[in-house]
């Protein structure tokens, strides 16, 4: 009897209800059995502390109930990471929902998916020019550390507080150092679900063209060679680019990308990827 799974994924969602309707909608028209989240899923549209009530009040109010109606569809499965510019303050509410199994969160924790797959999660990506600083770190061991940016915040608790960047990088692990510590189960298959991308691909490309992704997470994409790695962070690169994906070897890597108001995600059967990869506004990736 072949396997099969079929998957949803999708990215930088950032709060919107009409973009959160329109995955539920997909969900239920196309018989999805495990939707995966990357990122980026709270509203930050807020000043200062406010943006934390802002979010802690979207998932409370908003967001389990979502997941409640995902998990009542055919019983879906649900697996999230944050991203740079959700709160990690906002993690214990995920972990509550979590608990209750409503959904498998991913931060650094690998989980099965299927009899043959595991999926492993990480949040973190290289220094931006935005605000929030919780899921940032170098990208590499020996890159320079940024010039201090003056509105520079983390979450504590219940508080937004200031950080010098100039000192808070260099406390950190990079991400590089993190991907070393990565251990392989050589019994089963991967999936690794990454904020950010992988440097000078399809799915890295800002608006004037400047790749901005992660040198380590190429490197480590090109060194372990799992069967798919799914990415998002970089709203509009598929449009710059023309392509929602990119091969790294033999490791085929997406990032659907999200603008406008339709959603942008992708589809595809776990057990054929390569055959079955299909965009919601971009259709099918090979033909």
């Amino acid at each position: 009897m072949n396997k099969s799974m079929k998957i949803l994924y999708t990215s930088d969602l950032h709060g919107r209800n009409e973009l959160y309707k329109q995955l539920l909608d997909k969900i239920r028209s196309d018989s999805i059995q495990a939707v995966i989240l990357g990122g980026d899923l709270l509203p930050r549209k807020a000043p200062g502390r406010n943006s934390l009530d802002v979010q802690k009040n979207f998932i409370n109010n908003q967001l389990q109930d979502i997941f409640q109606k995902i998990r009542q569809i055919n019983n879906c499965s649900i697996y999230a990471i944050l991203g740079n510019d959700d709160w990690a303050a906002t993690l214990p509410l995920f972990g509550f929902m979590a608990d209750d199994k409503l959904i498998h969160l991913l931060h650094g924790v690998t989980r099965i998916l299927d009899t043959e797959y595991i999926i492993t999660g990480y949040p973190f990506v290289p220094p931006t020019p935005f605000r929030s600083k919780d899921f940032e770190k170098l990208d590499k061991r020996t890159d320079p550390v940024p010039d201090p940016l003056p509105a520079a915040s983390i979450s504590v608790h219940d508080e937004i507080q200031p950080v010098d960047t100039s000192i808070y990088y260099q406390s950190r692990t990079s991400i590089e150092q993190d991907l070393e510590m990565i251990r392989e189960e050589k019994e089963k298959r991967t999936i690794y679900v990454m904020h950010s991308p992988p440097f000078n691909t399809n799915l890295d490309l800002l608006h004037d063209g400047q790749h901005i992704g992660s040198r380590a997470i190429r490197e480590f994409i090109m060194n372990k060679q799992p069967d798919i790695t799914l990415h998002g962070h970089i709203h509009e690169s598929p449009a710059i680019s023309g392509h929602y994906w990119d091969c790294l070897g033999k490791t085929l890597s997406v990032n659907p990308g999200q603008m406008g108001d339709t959603l942008s995600a992708v589809m595809f059967d776990l057990y054929k990827p390569g055959e079955t990869l299909i965009h919601t506004q971009f259709g099918k990736a090979f033909h």
